[in-house]
């Protein structure tokens, strides 16, 4: 009996992932905020990290627009192209000296264009070294796409963060007493929530 085996190609995979992140969907709180005597109620909005991430998959780029942070888009388009670039071009150079080795073993010297420069062990060498590099490509090009999803993701979890002045961190000079020692110099550190 022959075993059915299914293969899942990297698109299909990230968006079972896509879909798997559209279920954590995202939902309106509530947040007070207390100033003098009176408390000023804000709701956050209906902002989705499941959309979010849902569009990335679907388009890449869609999910930075969703979150409207378009100063991404040249990032994740720049990444995707440089992927598909380096795919391109290291399967045709793969593709190059598999047809010369090939052509090599038909013994027609006519057909051979590196006849002069490369031996049969170097021909089988540069094919191994692009197809590497290919599949390097195709595995990079699947990590910034899903790279992408996580950004739009991530992004549309933080849109309602509270970056405020409430909180400060401040670094300080510091000397620490001890009671049989000298006095040591270090750096202290302050955290204050007003």
């Amino acid at each position: 009996m022959k075993k059915s085996t299914s293969t899942y190609t990297p698109l299909t995979l990230l968006l079972i992932i896509g879909l798997l992140l559209l279920g954590k969907v995202g939902t309106a709180q509530k947040r007070d905020k207390v100033k003098g005597d009176s408390v000023e109620v804000v709701i956050q909005g209906d902002h989705s990290p499941g959309k979010a991430a849902l569009y990335s998959t679907i388009f890449p780029g869609l999910g930075q627009i969703y979150n409207k942070k378009y100063w991404k888009l040249p990032i994740v388009y720049g990444a995707l192209a440089g992927g598909i670039y380096a795919i391109s071009f290291n399967q045709d150079q793969y593709q190059i000296y598999l047809n010369a080795f090939k052509s090599r073993l038909d013994d027609d010297p006519s057909n051979d264009q590196f006849s002069s420069q490369y031996n049969e062990r170097q021909l089988i060498e540069l094919q191994n070294l692009y197809r590497r590099w290919r599949d390097l490509s195709i595995i990079l090009s699947c990590v910034g796409y899903g790279l992408n999803v996580l950004d739009a993701y991530i992004d549309a979890h933080l849109m309602y963060y509270d970056v405020g002045d409430d909180l400060s961190l401040q670094w300080r000079p510091a000397i620490i007493q001890s009671n049989n020692l000298l006095p040591a110099f270090g750096v202290g550190i302050t955290l204050q929530v007003k």
